[in-house]
């Protein structure tokens, strides 16, 4: 490097001064060098991440989530690439070890007390059983065009209503042939959307089930009860452990919301048809 690089010169005294004197070193020449061994270990870096196989980039991905590394751009850049990181048989079984490790801890969630299940949802139940006609007349609509969603989002709203839900829900129809889409019904809470299949075979006190069961997870979603919100963090889904699935807070509630309301609609209809009902069958003769 030319001595004029290294050397200043005072305007007030015309004097000249090397930068040494002003006890500098030589930036210049460092930081080229700094440079030139920062670009190296990055190509290397890049040429190594690109080396890893789907399987070690999903392990990096888990590591990273369980907070045991982190993560430099590049290799962030490289995970969020996987689009099916959340289907595969490396996360669901990550998952599957931090949803039992919490059940483990928090048997009141996941196996919880009866007695308090039903404390829990009376409000809702006994909100539509003291409106026989409404569940009736929800149920005259729906009867009239099963795969209305219109209908079933009349349904969903007379739900919300009953069960202090301050957003109602949509509600979506899949074709029932649709193979990506399992069982009856699902809430998605980030687009407050109930999604449900129904068939020719389907009755309404089914559909009002499914209806209700839903709604109520969407109030569940809107409760700040904690319990609630480690149910769904910590959720053990149907693929995980069926009976587990079926016990957990969240779900236990939800079923036996559902299965409430269908009880109802039948014991209402059957009061309101029980005239029709006799002539269409006979009243029973003993001698």
């Amino acid at each position: 490097m030319s001595e004029t690089i290294k050397e200043s010169k005072t305007e007030e005294t015309n004097e000249w001064n090397t930068l040494e004197d002003f006890g500098a070193e030589h930036p210049f020449e460092e930081n080229i060098g700094k440079q030139d061994n920062q670009e190296v270990a990055a190509n290397q870096q890049e040429a190594s991440l690109e080396e890893l196989s789907v399987g070690e980039l999903r392990q990096l991905h888990i590591d990273w989530m369980e907070g045991k590394r982190k993560l430099s751009d590049e290799e962030y850049a490289l995970i969020i690439q996987d689009e099916d990181f959340y289907t595969s048989e490396e996360y669901k079984k990550y998952r599957k070890e931090v949803v039992n490790k919490f059940i483990e801890e928090h048997q009141d969630i996941y196996e919880p007390n009866l007695h308090m299940v039903a404390e829990r949802i009376r409000p809702g139940i006994e909100a539509v059983r003291d409106d026989k006609e409404g569940l009736l007349r929800i149920g005259e609509i729906i009867k009239a065009d099963m795969q209305s969603e219109f209908a079933l989002a009349i349904g969903a709203s007379y739900f919300a209503k009953k069960f202090g839900v301050k957003r109602a829900p949509m509600v979506t129809l899949v074709d029932e042939d649709d193979k990506g889409f399992a069982g009856q019904g699902a809430y998605n809470s980030h687009r407050n959307e109930i999604t449900c299949r129904i068939s020719e075979s389907d009755s309404v006190a089914q559909i009002l089930d499914t209806l209700a069961h839903e709604t109520w997870h969407a109030r569940q979603h809107e409760s700040e009860d904690e319990k609630y919100k480690d149910n769904f963090e910590y959720y053990c889904t149907a693929e995980m452990d069926y009976d587990g699935y079926r016990k957990q807070l969240v779900e236990l509630e939800a079923f036996s919301v559902g299965e409430g309301v269908a009880r109802l609609f039948r014991r209402a209809y059957i009061e309101k048809h029980a005239d029709e009902i006799k002539k269409a069958f006979g009243e029973t003769q003993h001698e």
